[in-house]
């Protein structure tokens, strides 16, 4: 059922199909003459779970497809979000990935650039093509500013978030706006925050969290439209999500639950899977 209310372009970019992309059994050789990939059963309930609004922590080993979890439900809310605000300006909502280094995030933006470029070349309605970019300590001051305003995909370090976007988040309309339409944060290699780095990049993370918040209410929201009444509609449910939601990846967490709890600001109350 979650399959089904994601885009088939989106689907199509990973090779799935949602009436064949059922969970993978070990000696199903079915999808490889079909050409139909089929996901395996930490891939399956990682997207239903991030699809349905759950915060969501993924251990598993290296090469079992952790970079699917994530990339999947991160664009098909992105795809669905510029759909539903296609008569409004840049009210598309945004996603940021954050990695330990500069390295592993030029190395996800290359693989995540091919995706985008096929999804538009893909995709036969009108609707804004996704947009993604990086924002480190080797992006060009003069184009973050474009990234952030225009992205709906952010990929960055924590130190960035900290130095950079955090600190400038009222002065800089680009980096409002980013935050308040920020709804996915992605956490990747999350073994490596922990000890007072990990305590660090906790307080930081919390900070963001407070930050989206003030950033998304009506009074720091300015807004131009085309259509009134869509666009008013699309305000209250920005207002109603304005508590992003944390998807976590590693293969070395002993507890992964625990480790997700402490890292991101998680209230007690509120659902991990």
């Amino acid at each position: 059922d979650t399959l089904r209310a994601i885009p088939s372009q989106v689907l199509k970019l990973f090779g799935l199909d949602a009436m064949d992309a059922g969970m993978q059994n070990e000696n199903d050789s079915n999808h490889h003459t079909t050409g139909i990939r089929k996901l395996f059963l930490h891939q399956s309930q990682a997207i239903e779970s991030a699809m349905n609004g759950i915060h969501t922590v993924v251990c598993t080993g290296t090469g079992s497809g952790k970079s699917l979890c994530f990339l999947l439900p991160v664009l098909a809310k992105a795809f669905i979000s510029l759909r539903q605000s296609q008569n409004c300006l840049k009210l598309g909502s945004a996603a940021i990935l954050l990695f330990p280094t500069k390295a592993l995030a030029q190395d996800q933006y290359s693989k995540l650039s091919l995706l985008l470029k096929s999804l538009q070349e893909n995709d036969n309605s009108r609707t804004a093509p996704l947009r993604a970019g990086v924002i480190d300590g080797d992006t060009p001051h003069s184009q973050r500013d474009e990234i952030a305003s225009e992205c709906q995909i952010i990929l960055t370090n924590p130190d960035t978030l900290h130095a950079a976007i955090l600190p400038n988040w009222n002065k800089k309309p680009s980096y409002q706006s980013l935050l308040s339409r920020l709804k996915t944060i992605v956490i990747d290699e999350a073994h490596v925050y922990e000890g007072a780095f990990g305590a660090h990049v906790s307080m930081v993370l919390a900070r963001l969290k407070r930050v989206c918040r003030v950033a998304s209410s009506p009074s720091n929201t300015a807004v131009e439209f085309s259509d009134v009444s869509q666009c008013k509609i699309t305000l209250k449910s920005q207002k109603a999500q304005s508590i992003p939601l944390f998807i976590a990846c590693s293969a070395t967490m002993i507890h992964p639950e625990q480790h997700f709890r402490l890292l991101c600001p998680i209230a007690e109350d509120e659902e991990v899977k």
